[in-house]
């Protein structure tokens, strides 16, 4: 569901609880009693009370949904010339609002804002100190390089929009380190001989032979069989 369409259906969804809620607490104008009383209470069917009820609920539901559980599908920043690029376009949000890249590489991201809201007039990247305007239809580039695996934020000025930058290894390094614990683990023969582990033609003699930055030959041997 795009976030345009779930926005539409958000606020709906707001106006008619709005409106039963109206219903609920509503008073009418009555000729003066006896009594002197110029305004008594309408009595709400408890059917109605208990449907009011349950919509708040419901709208509680919705909006933890829509803040908290409503997460897109990350997607990958592309490598260009060594350095990790992906265009981000600024229209009622950020899309994609969520993105993967390697540990330690440089990235660039190109913001494309097409939101007049000044609420996206800026864009905060706070773990990589950057706070940067976003001229309208114009595409303003922000480059920063990650040192630490993690997920972190960016946010509109008014921190209403949000969005984040997954770090991870890639995928070299992990292996890598995988295969040192194996080896650490089982020894230089029983890594040859366990199941499910093509290693032909590898030797791991020693345990500085697995380089856990993915460099050593015998790392990138194994890998790429």
């Amino acid at each position: 569901m795009s976030r345009v369409l779930k926005k539409s259906i958000f606020i709906n969804f707001l106006s008619s609880i709005a409106l039963l809620g109206s219903m609920e607490t509503a008073v009418a104008k009555i000729p003066e009693p006896p009594t002197g009383d110029r305004f008594q209470l309408i009595e709400q069917p408890l059917p109605l009370k208990i449907g009011v009820t349950l919509g708040g609920i419901a709208l509680i539901g919705l909006e933890l949904w829509w803040f908290l559980g409503s997460k897109t599908q990350a997607q990958a920043a592309k490598t260009q010339g060594g350095v990790q690029e992906i265009e981000i376009t600024v229209e009622g949000g950020y899309s994609p609002d969520r993105i993967t890249v390697n540990v330690a590489q440089a990235v660039r991201l190109k913001f494309v804002r097409k939101d007049p809201s000044s609420c996206l007039e800026k864009v905060i990247l706070p773990d990589f100190h950057k706070a940067v305007d976003l001229p309208l239809h114009r595409p303003t580039v922000v480059e920063f390089t990650p040192q630490t695996p993690g997920t972190y934020p960016f946010h509109c000025g008014m921190n209403m929009f949000r969005g984040a930058i997954e770090v991870k290894e890639p995928r070299d390094v992990a292996s890598g380190i995988v295969l040192r614990n194996r080896f650490l683990s089982r020894g230089a023969h029983g890594l040859q001989n366990a199941p499910g582990d093509d290693l032909t033609g590898v030797s791991f003699e020693t345990s500085s032979q697995v380089s856990v930055n993915g460099e050593s030959p015998a790392i990138r041997k194994a890998l790429a069989g």
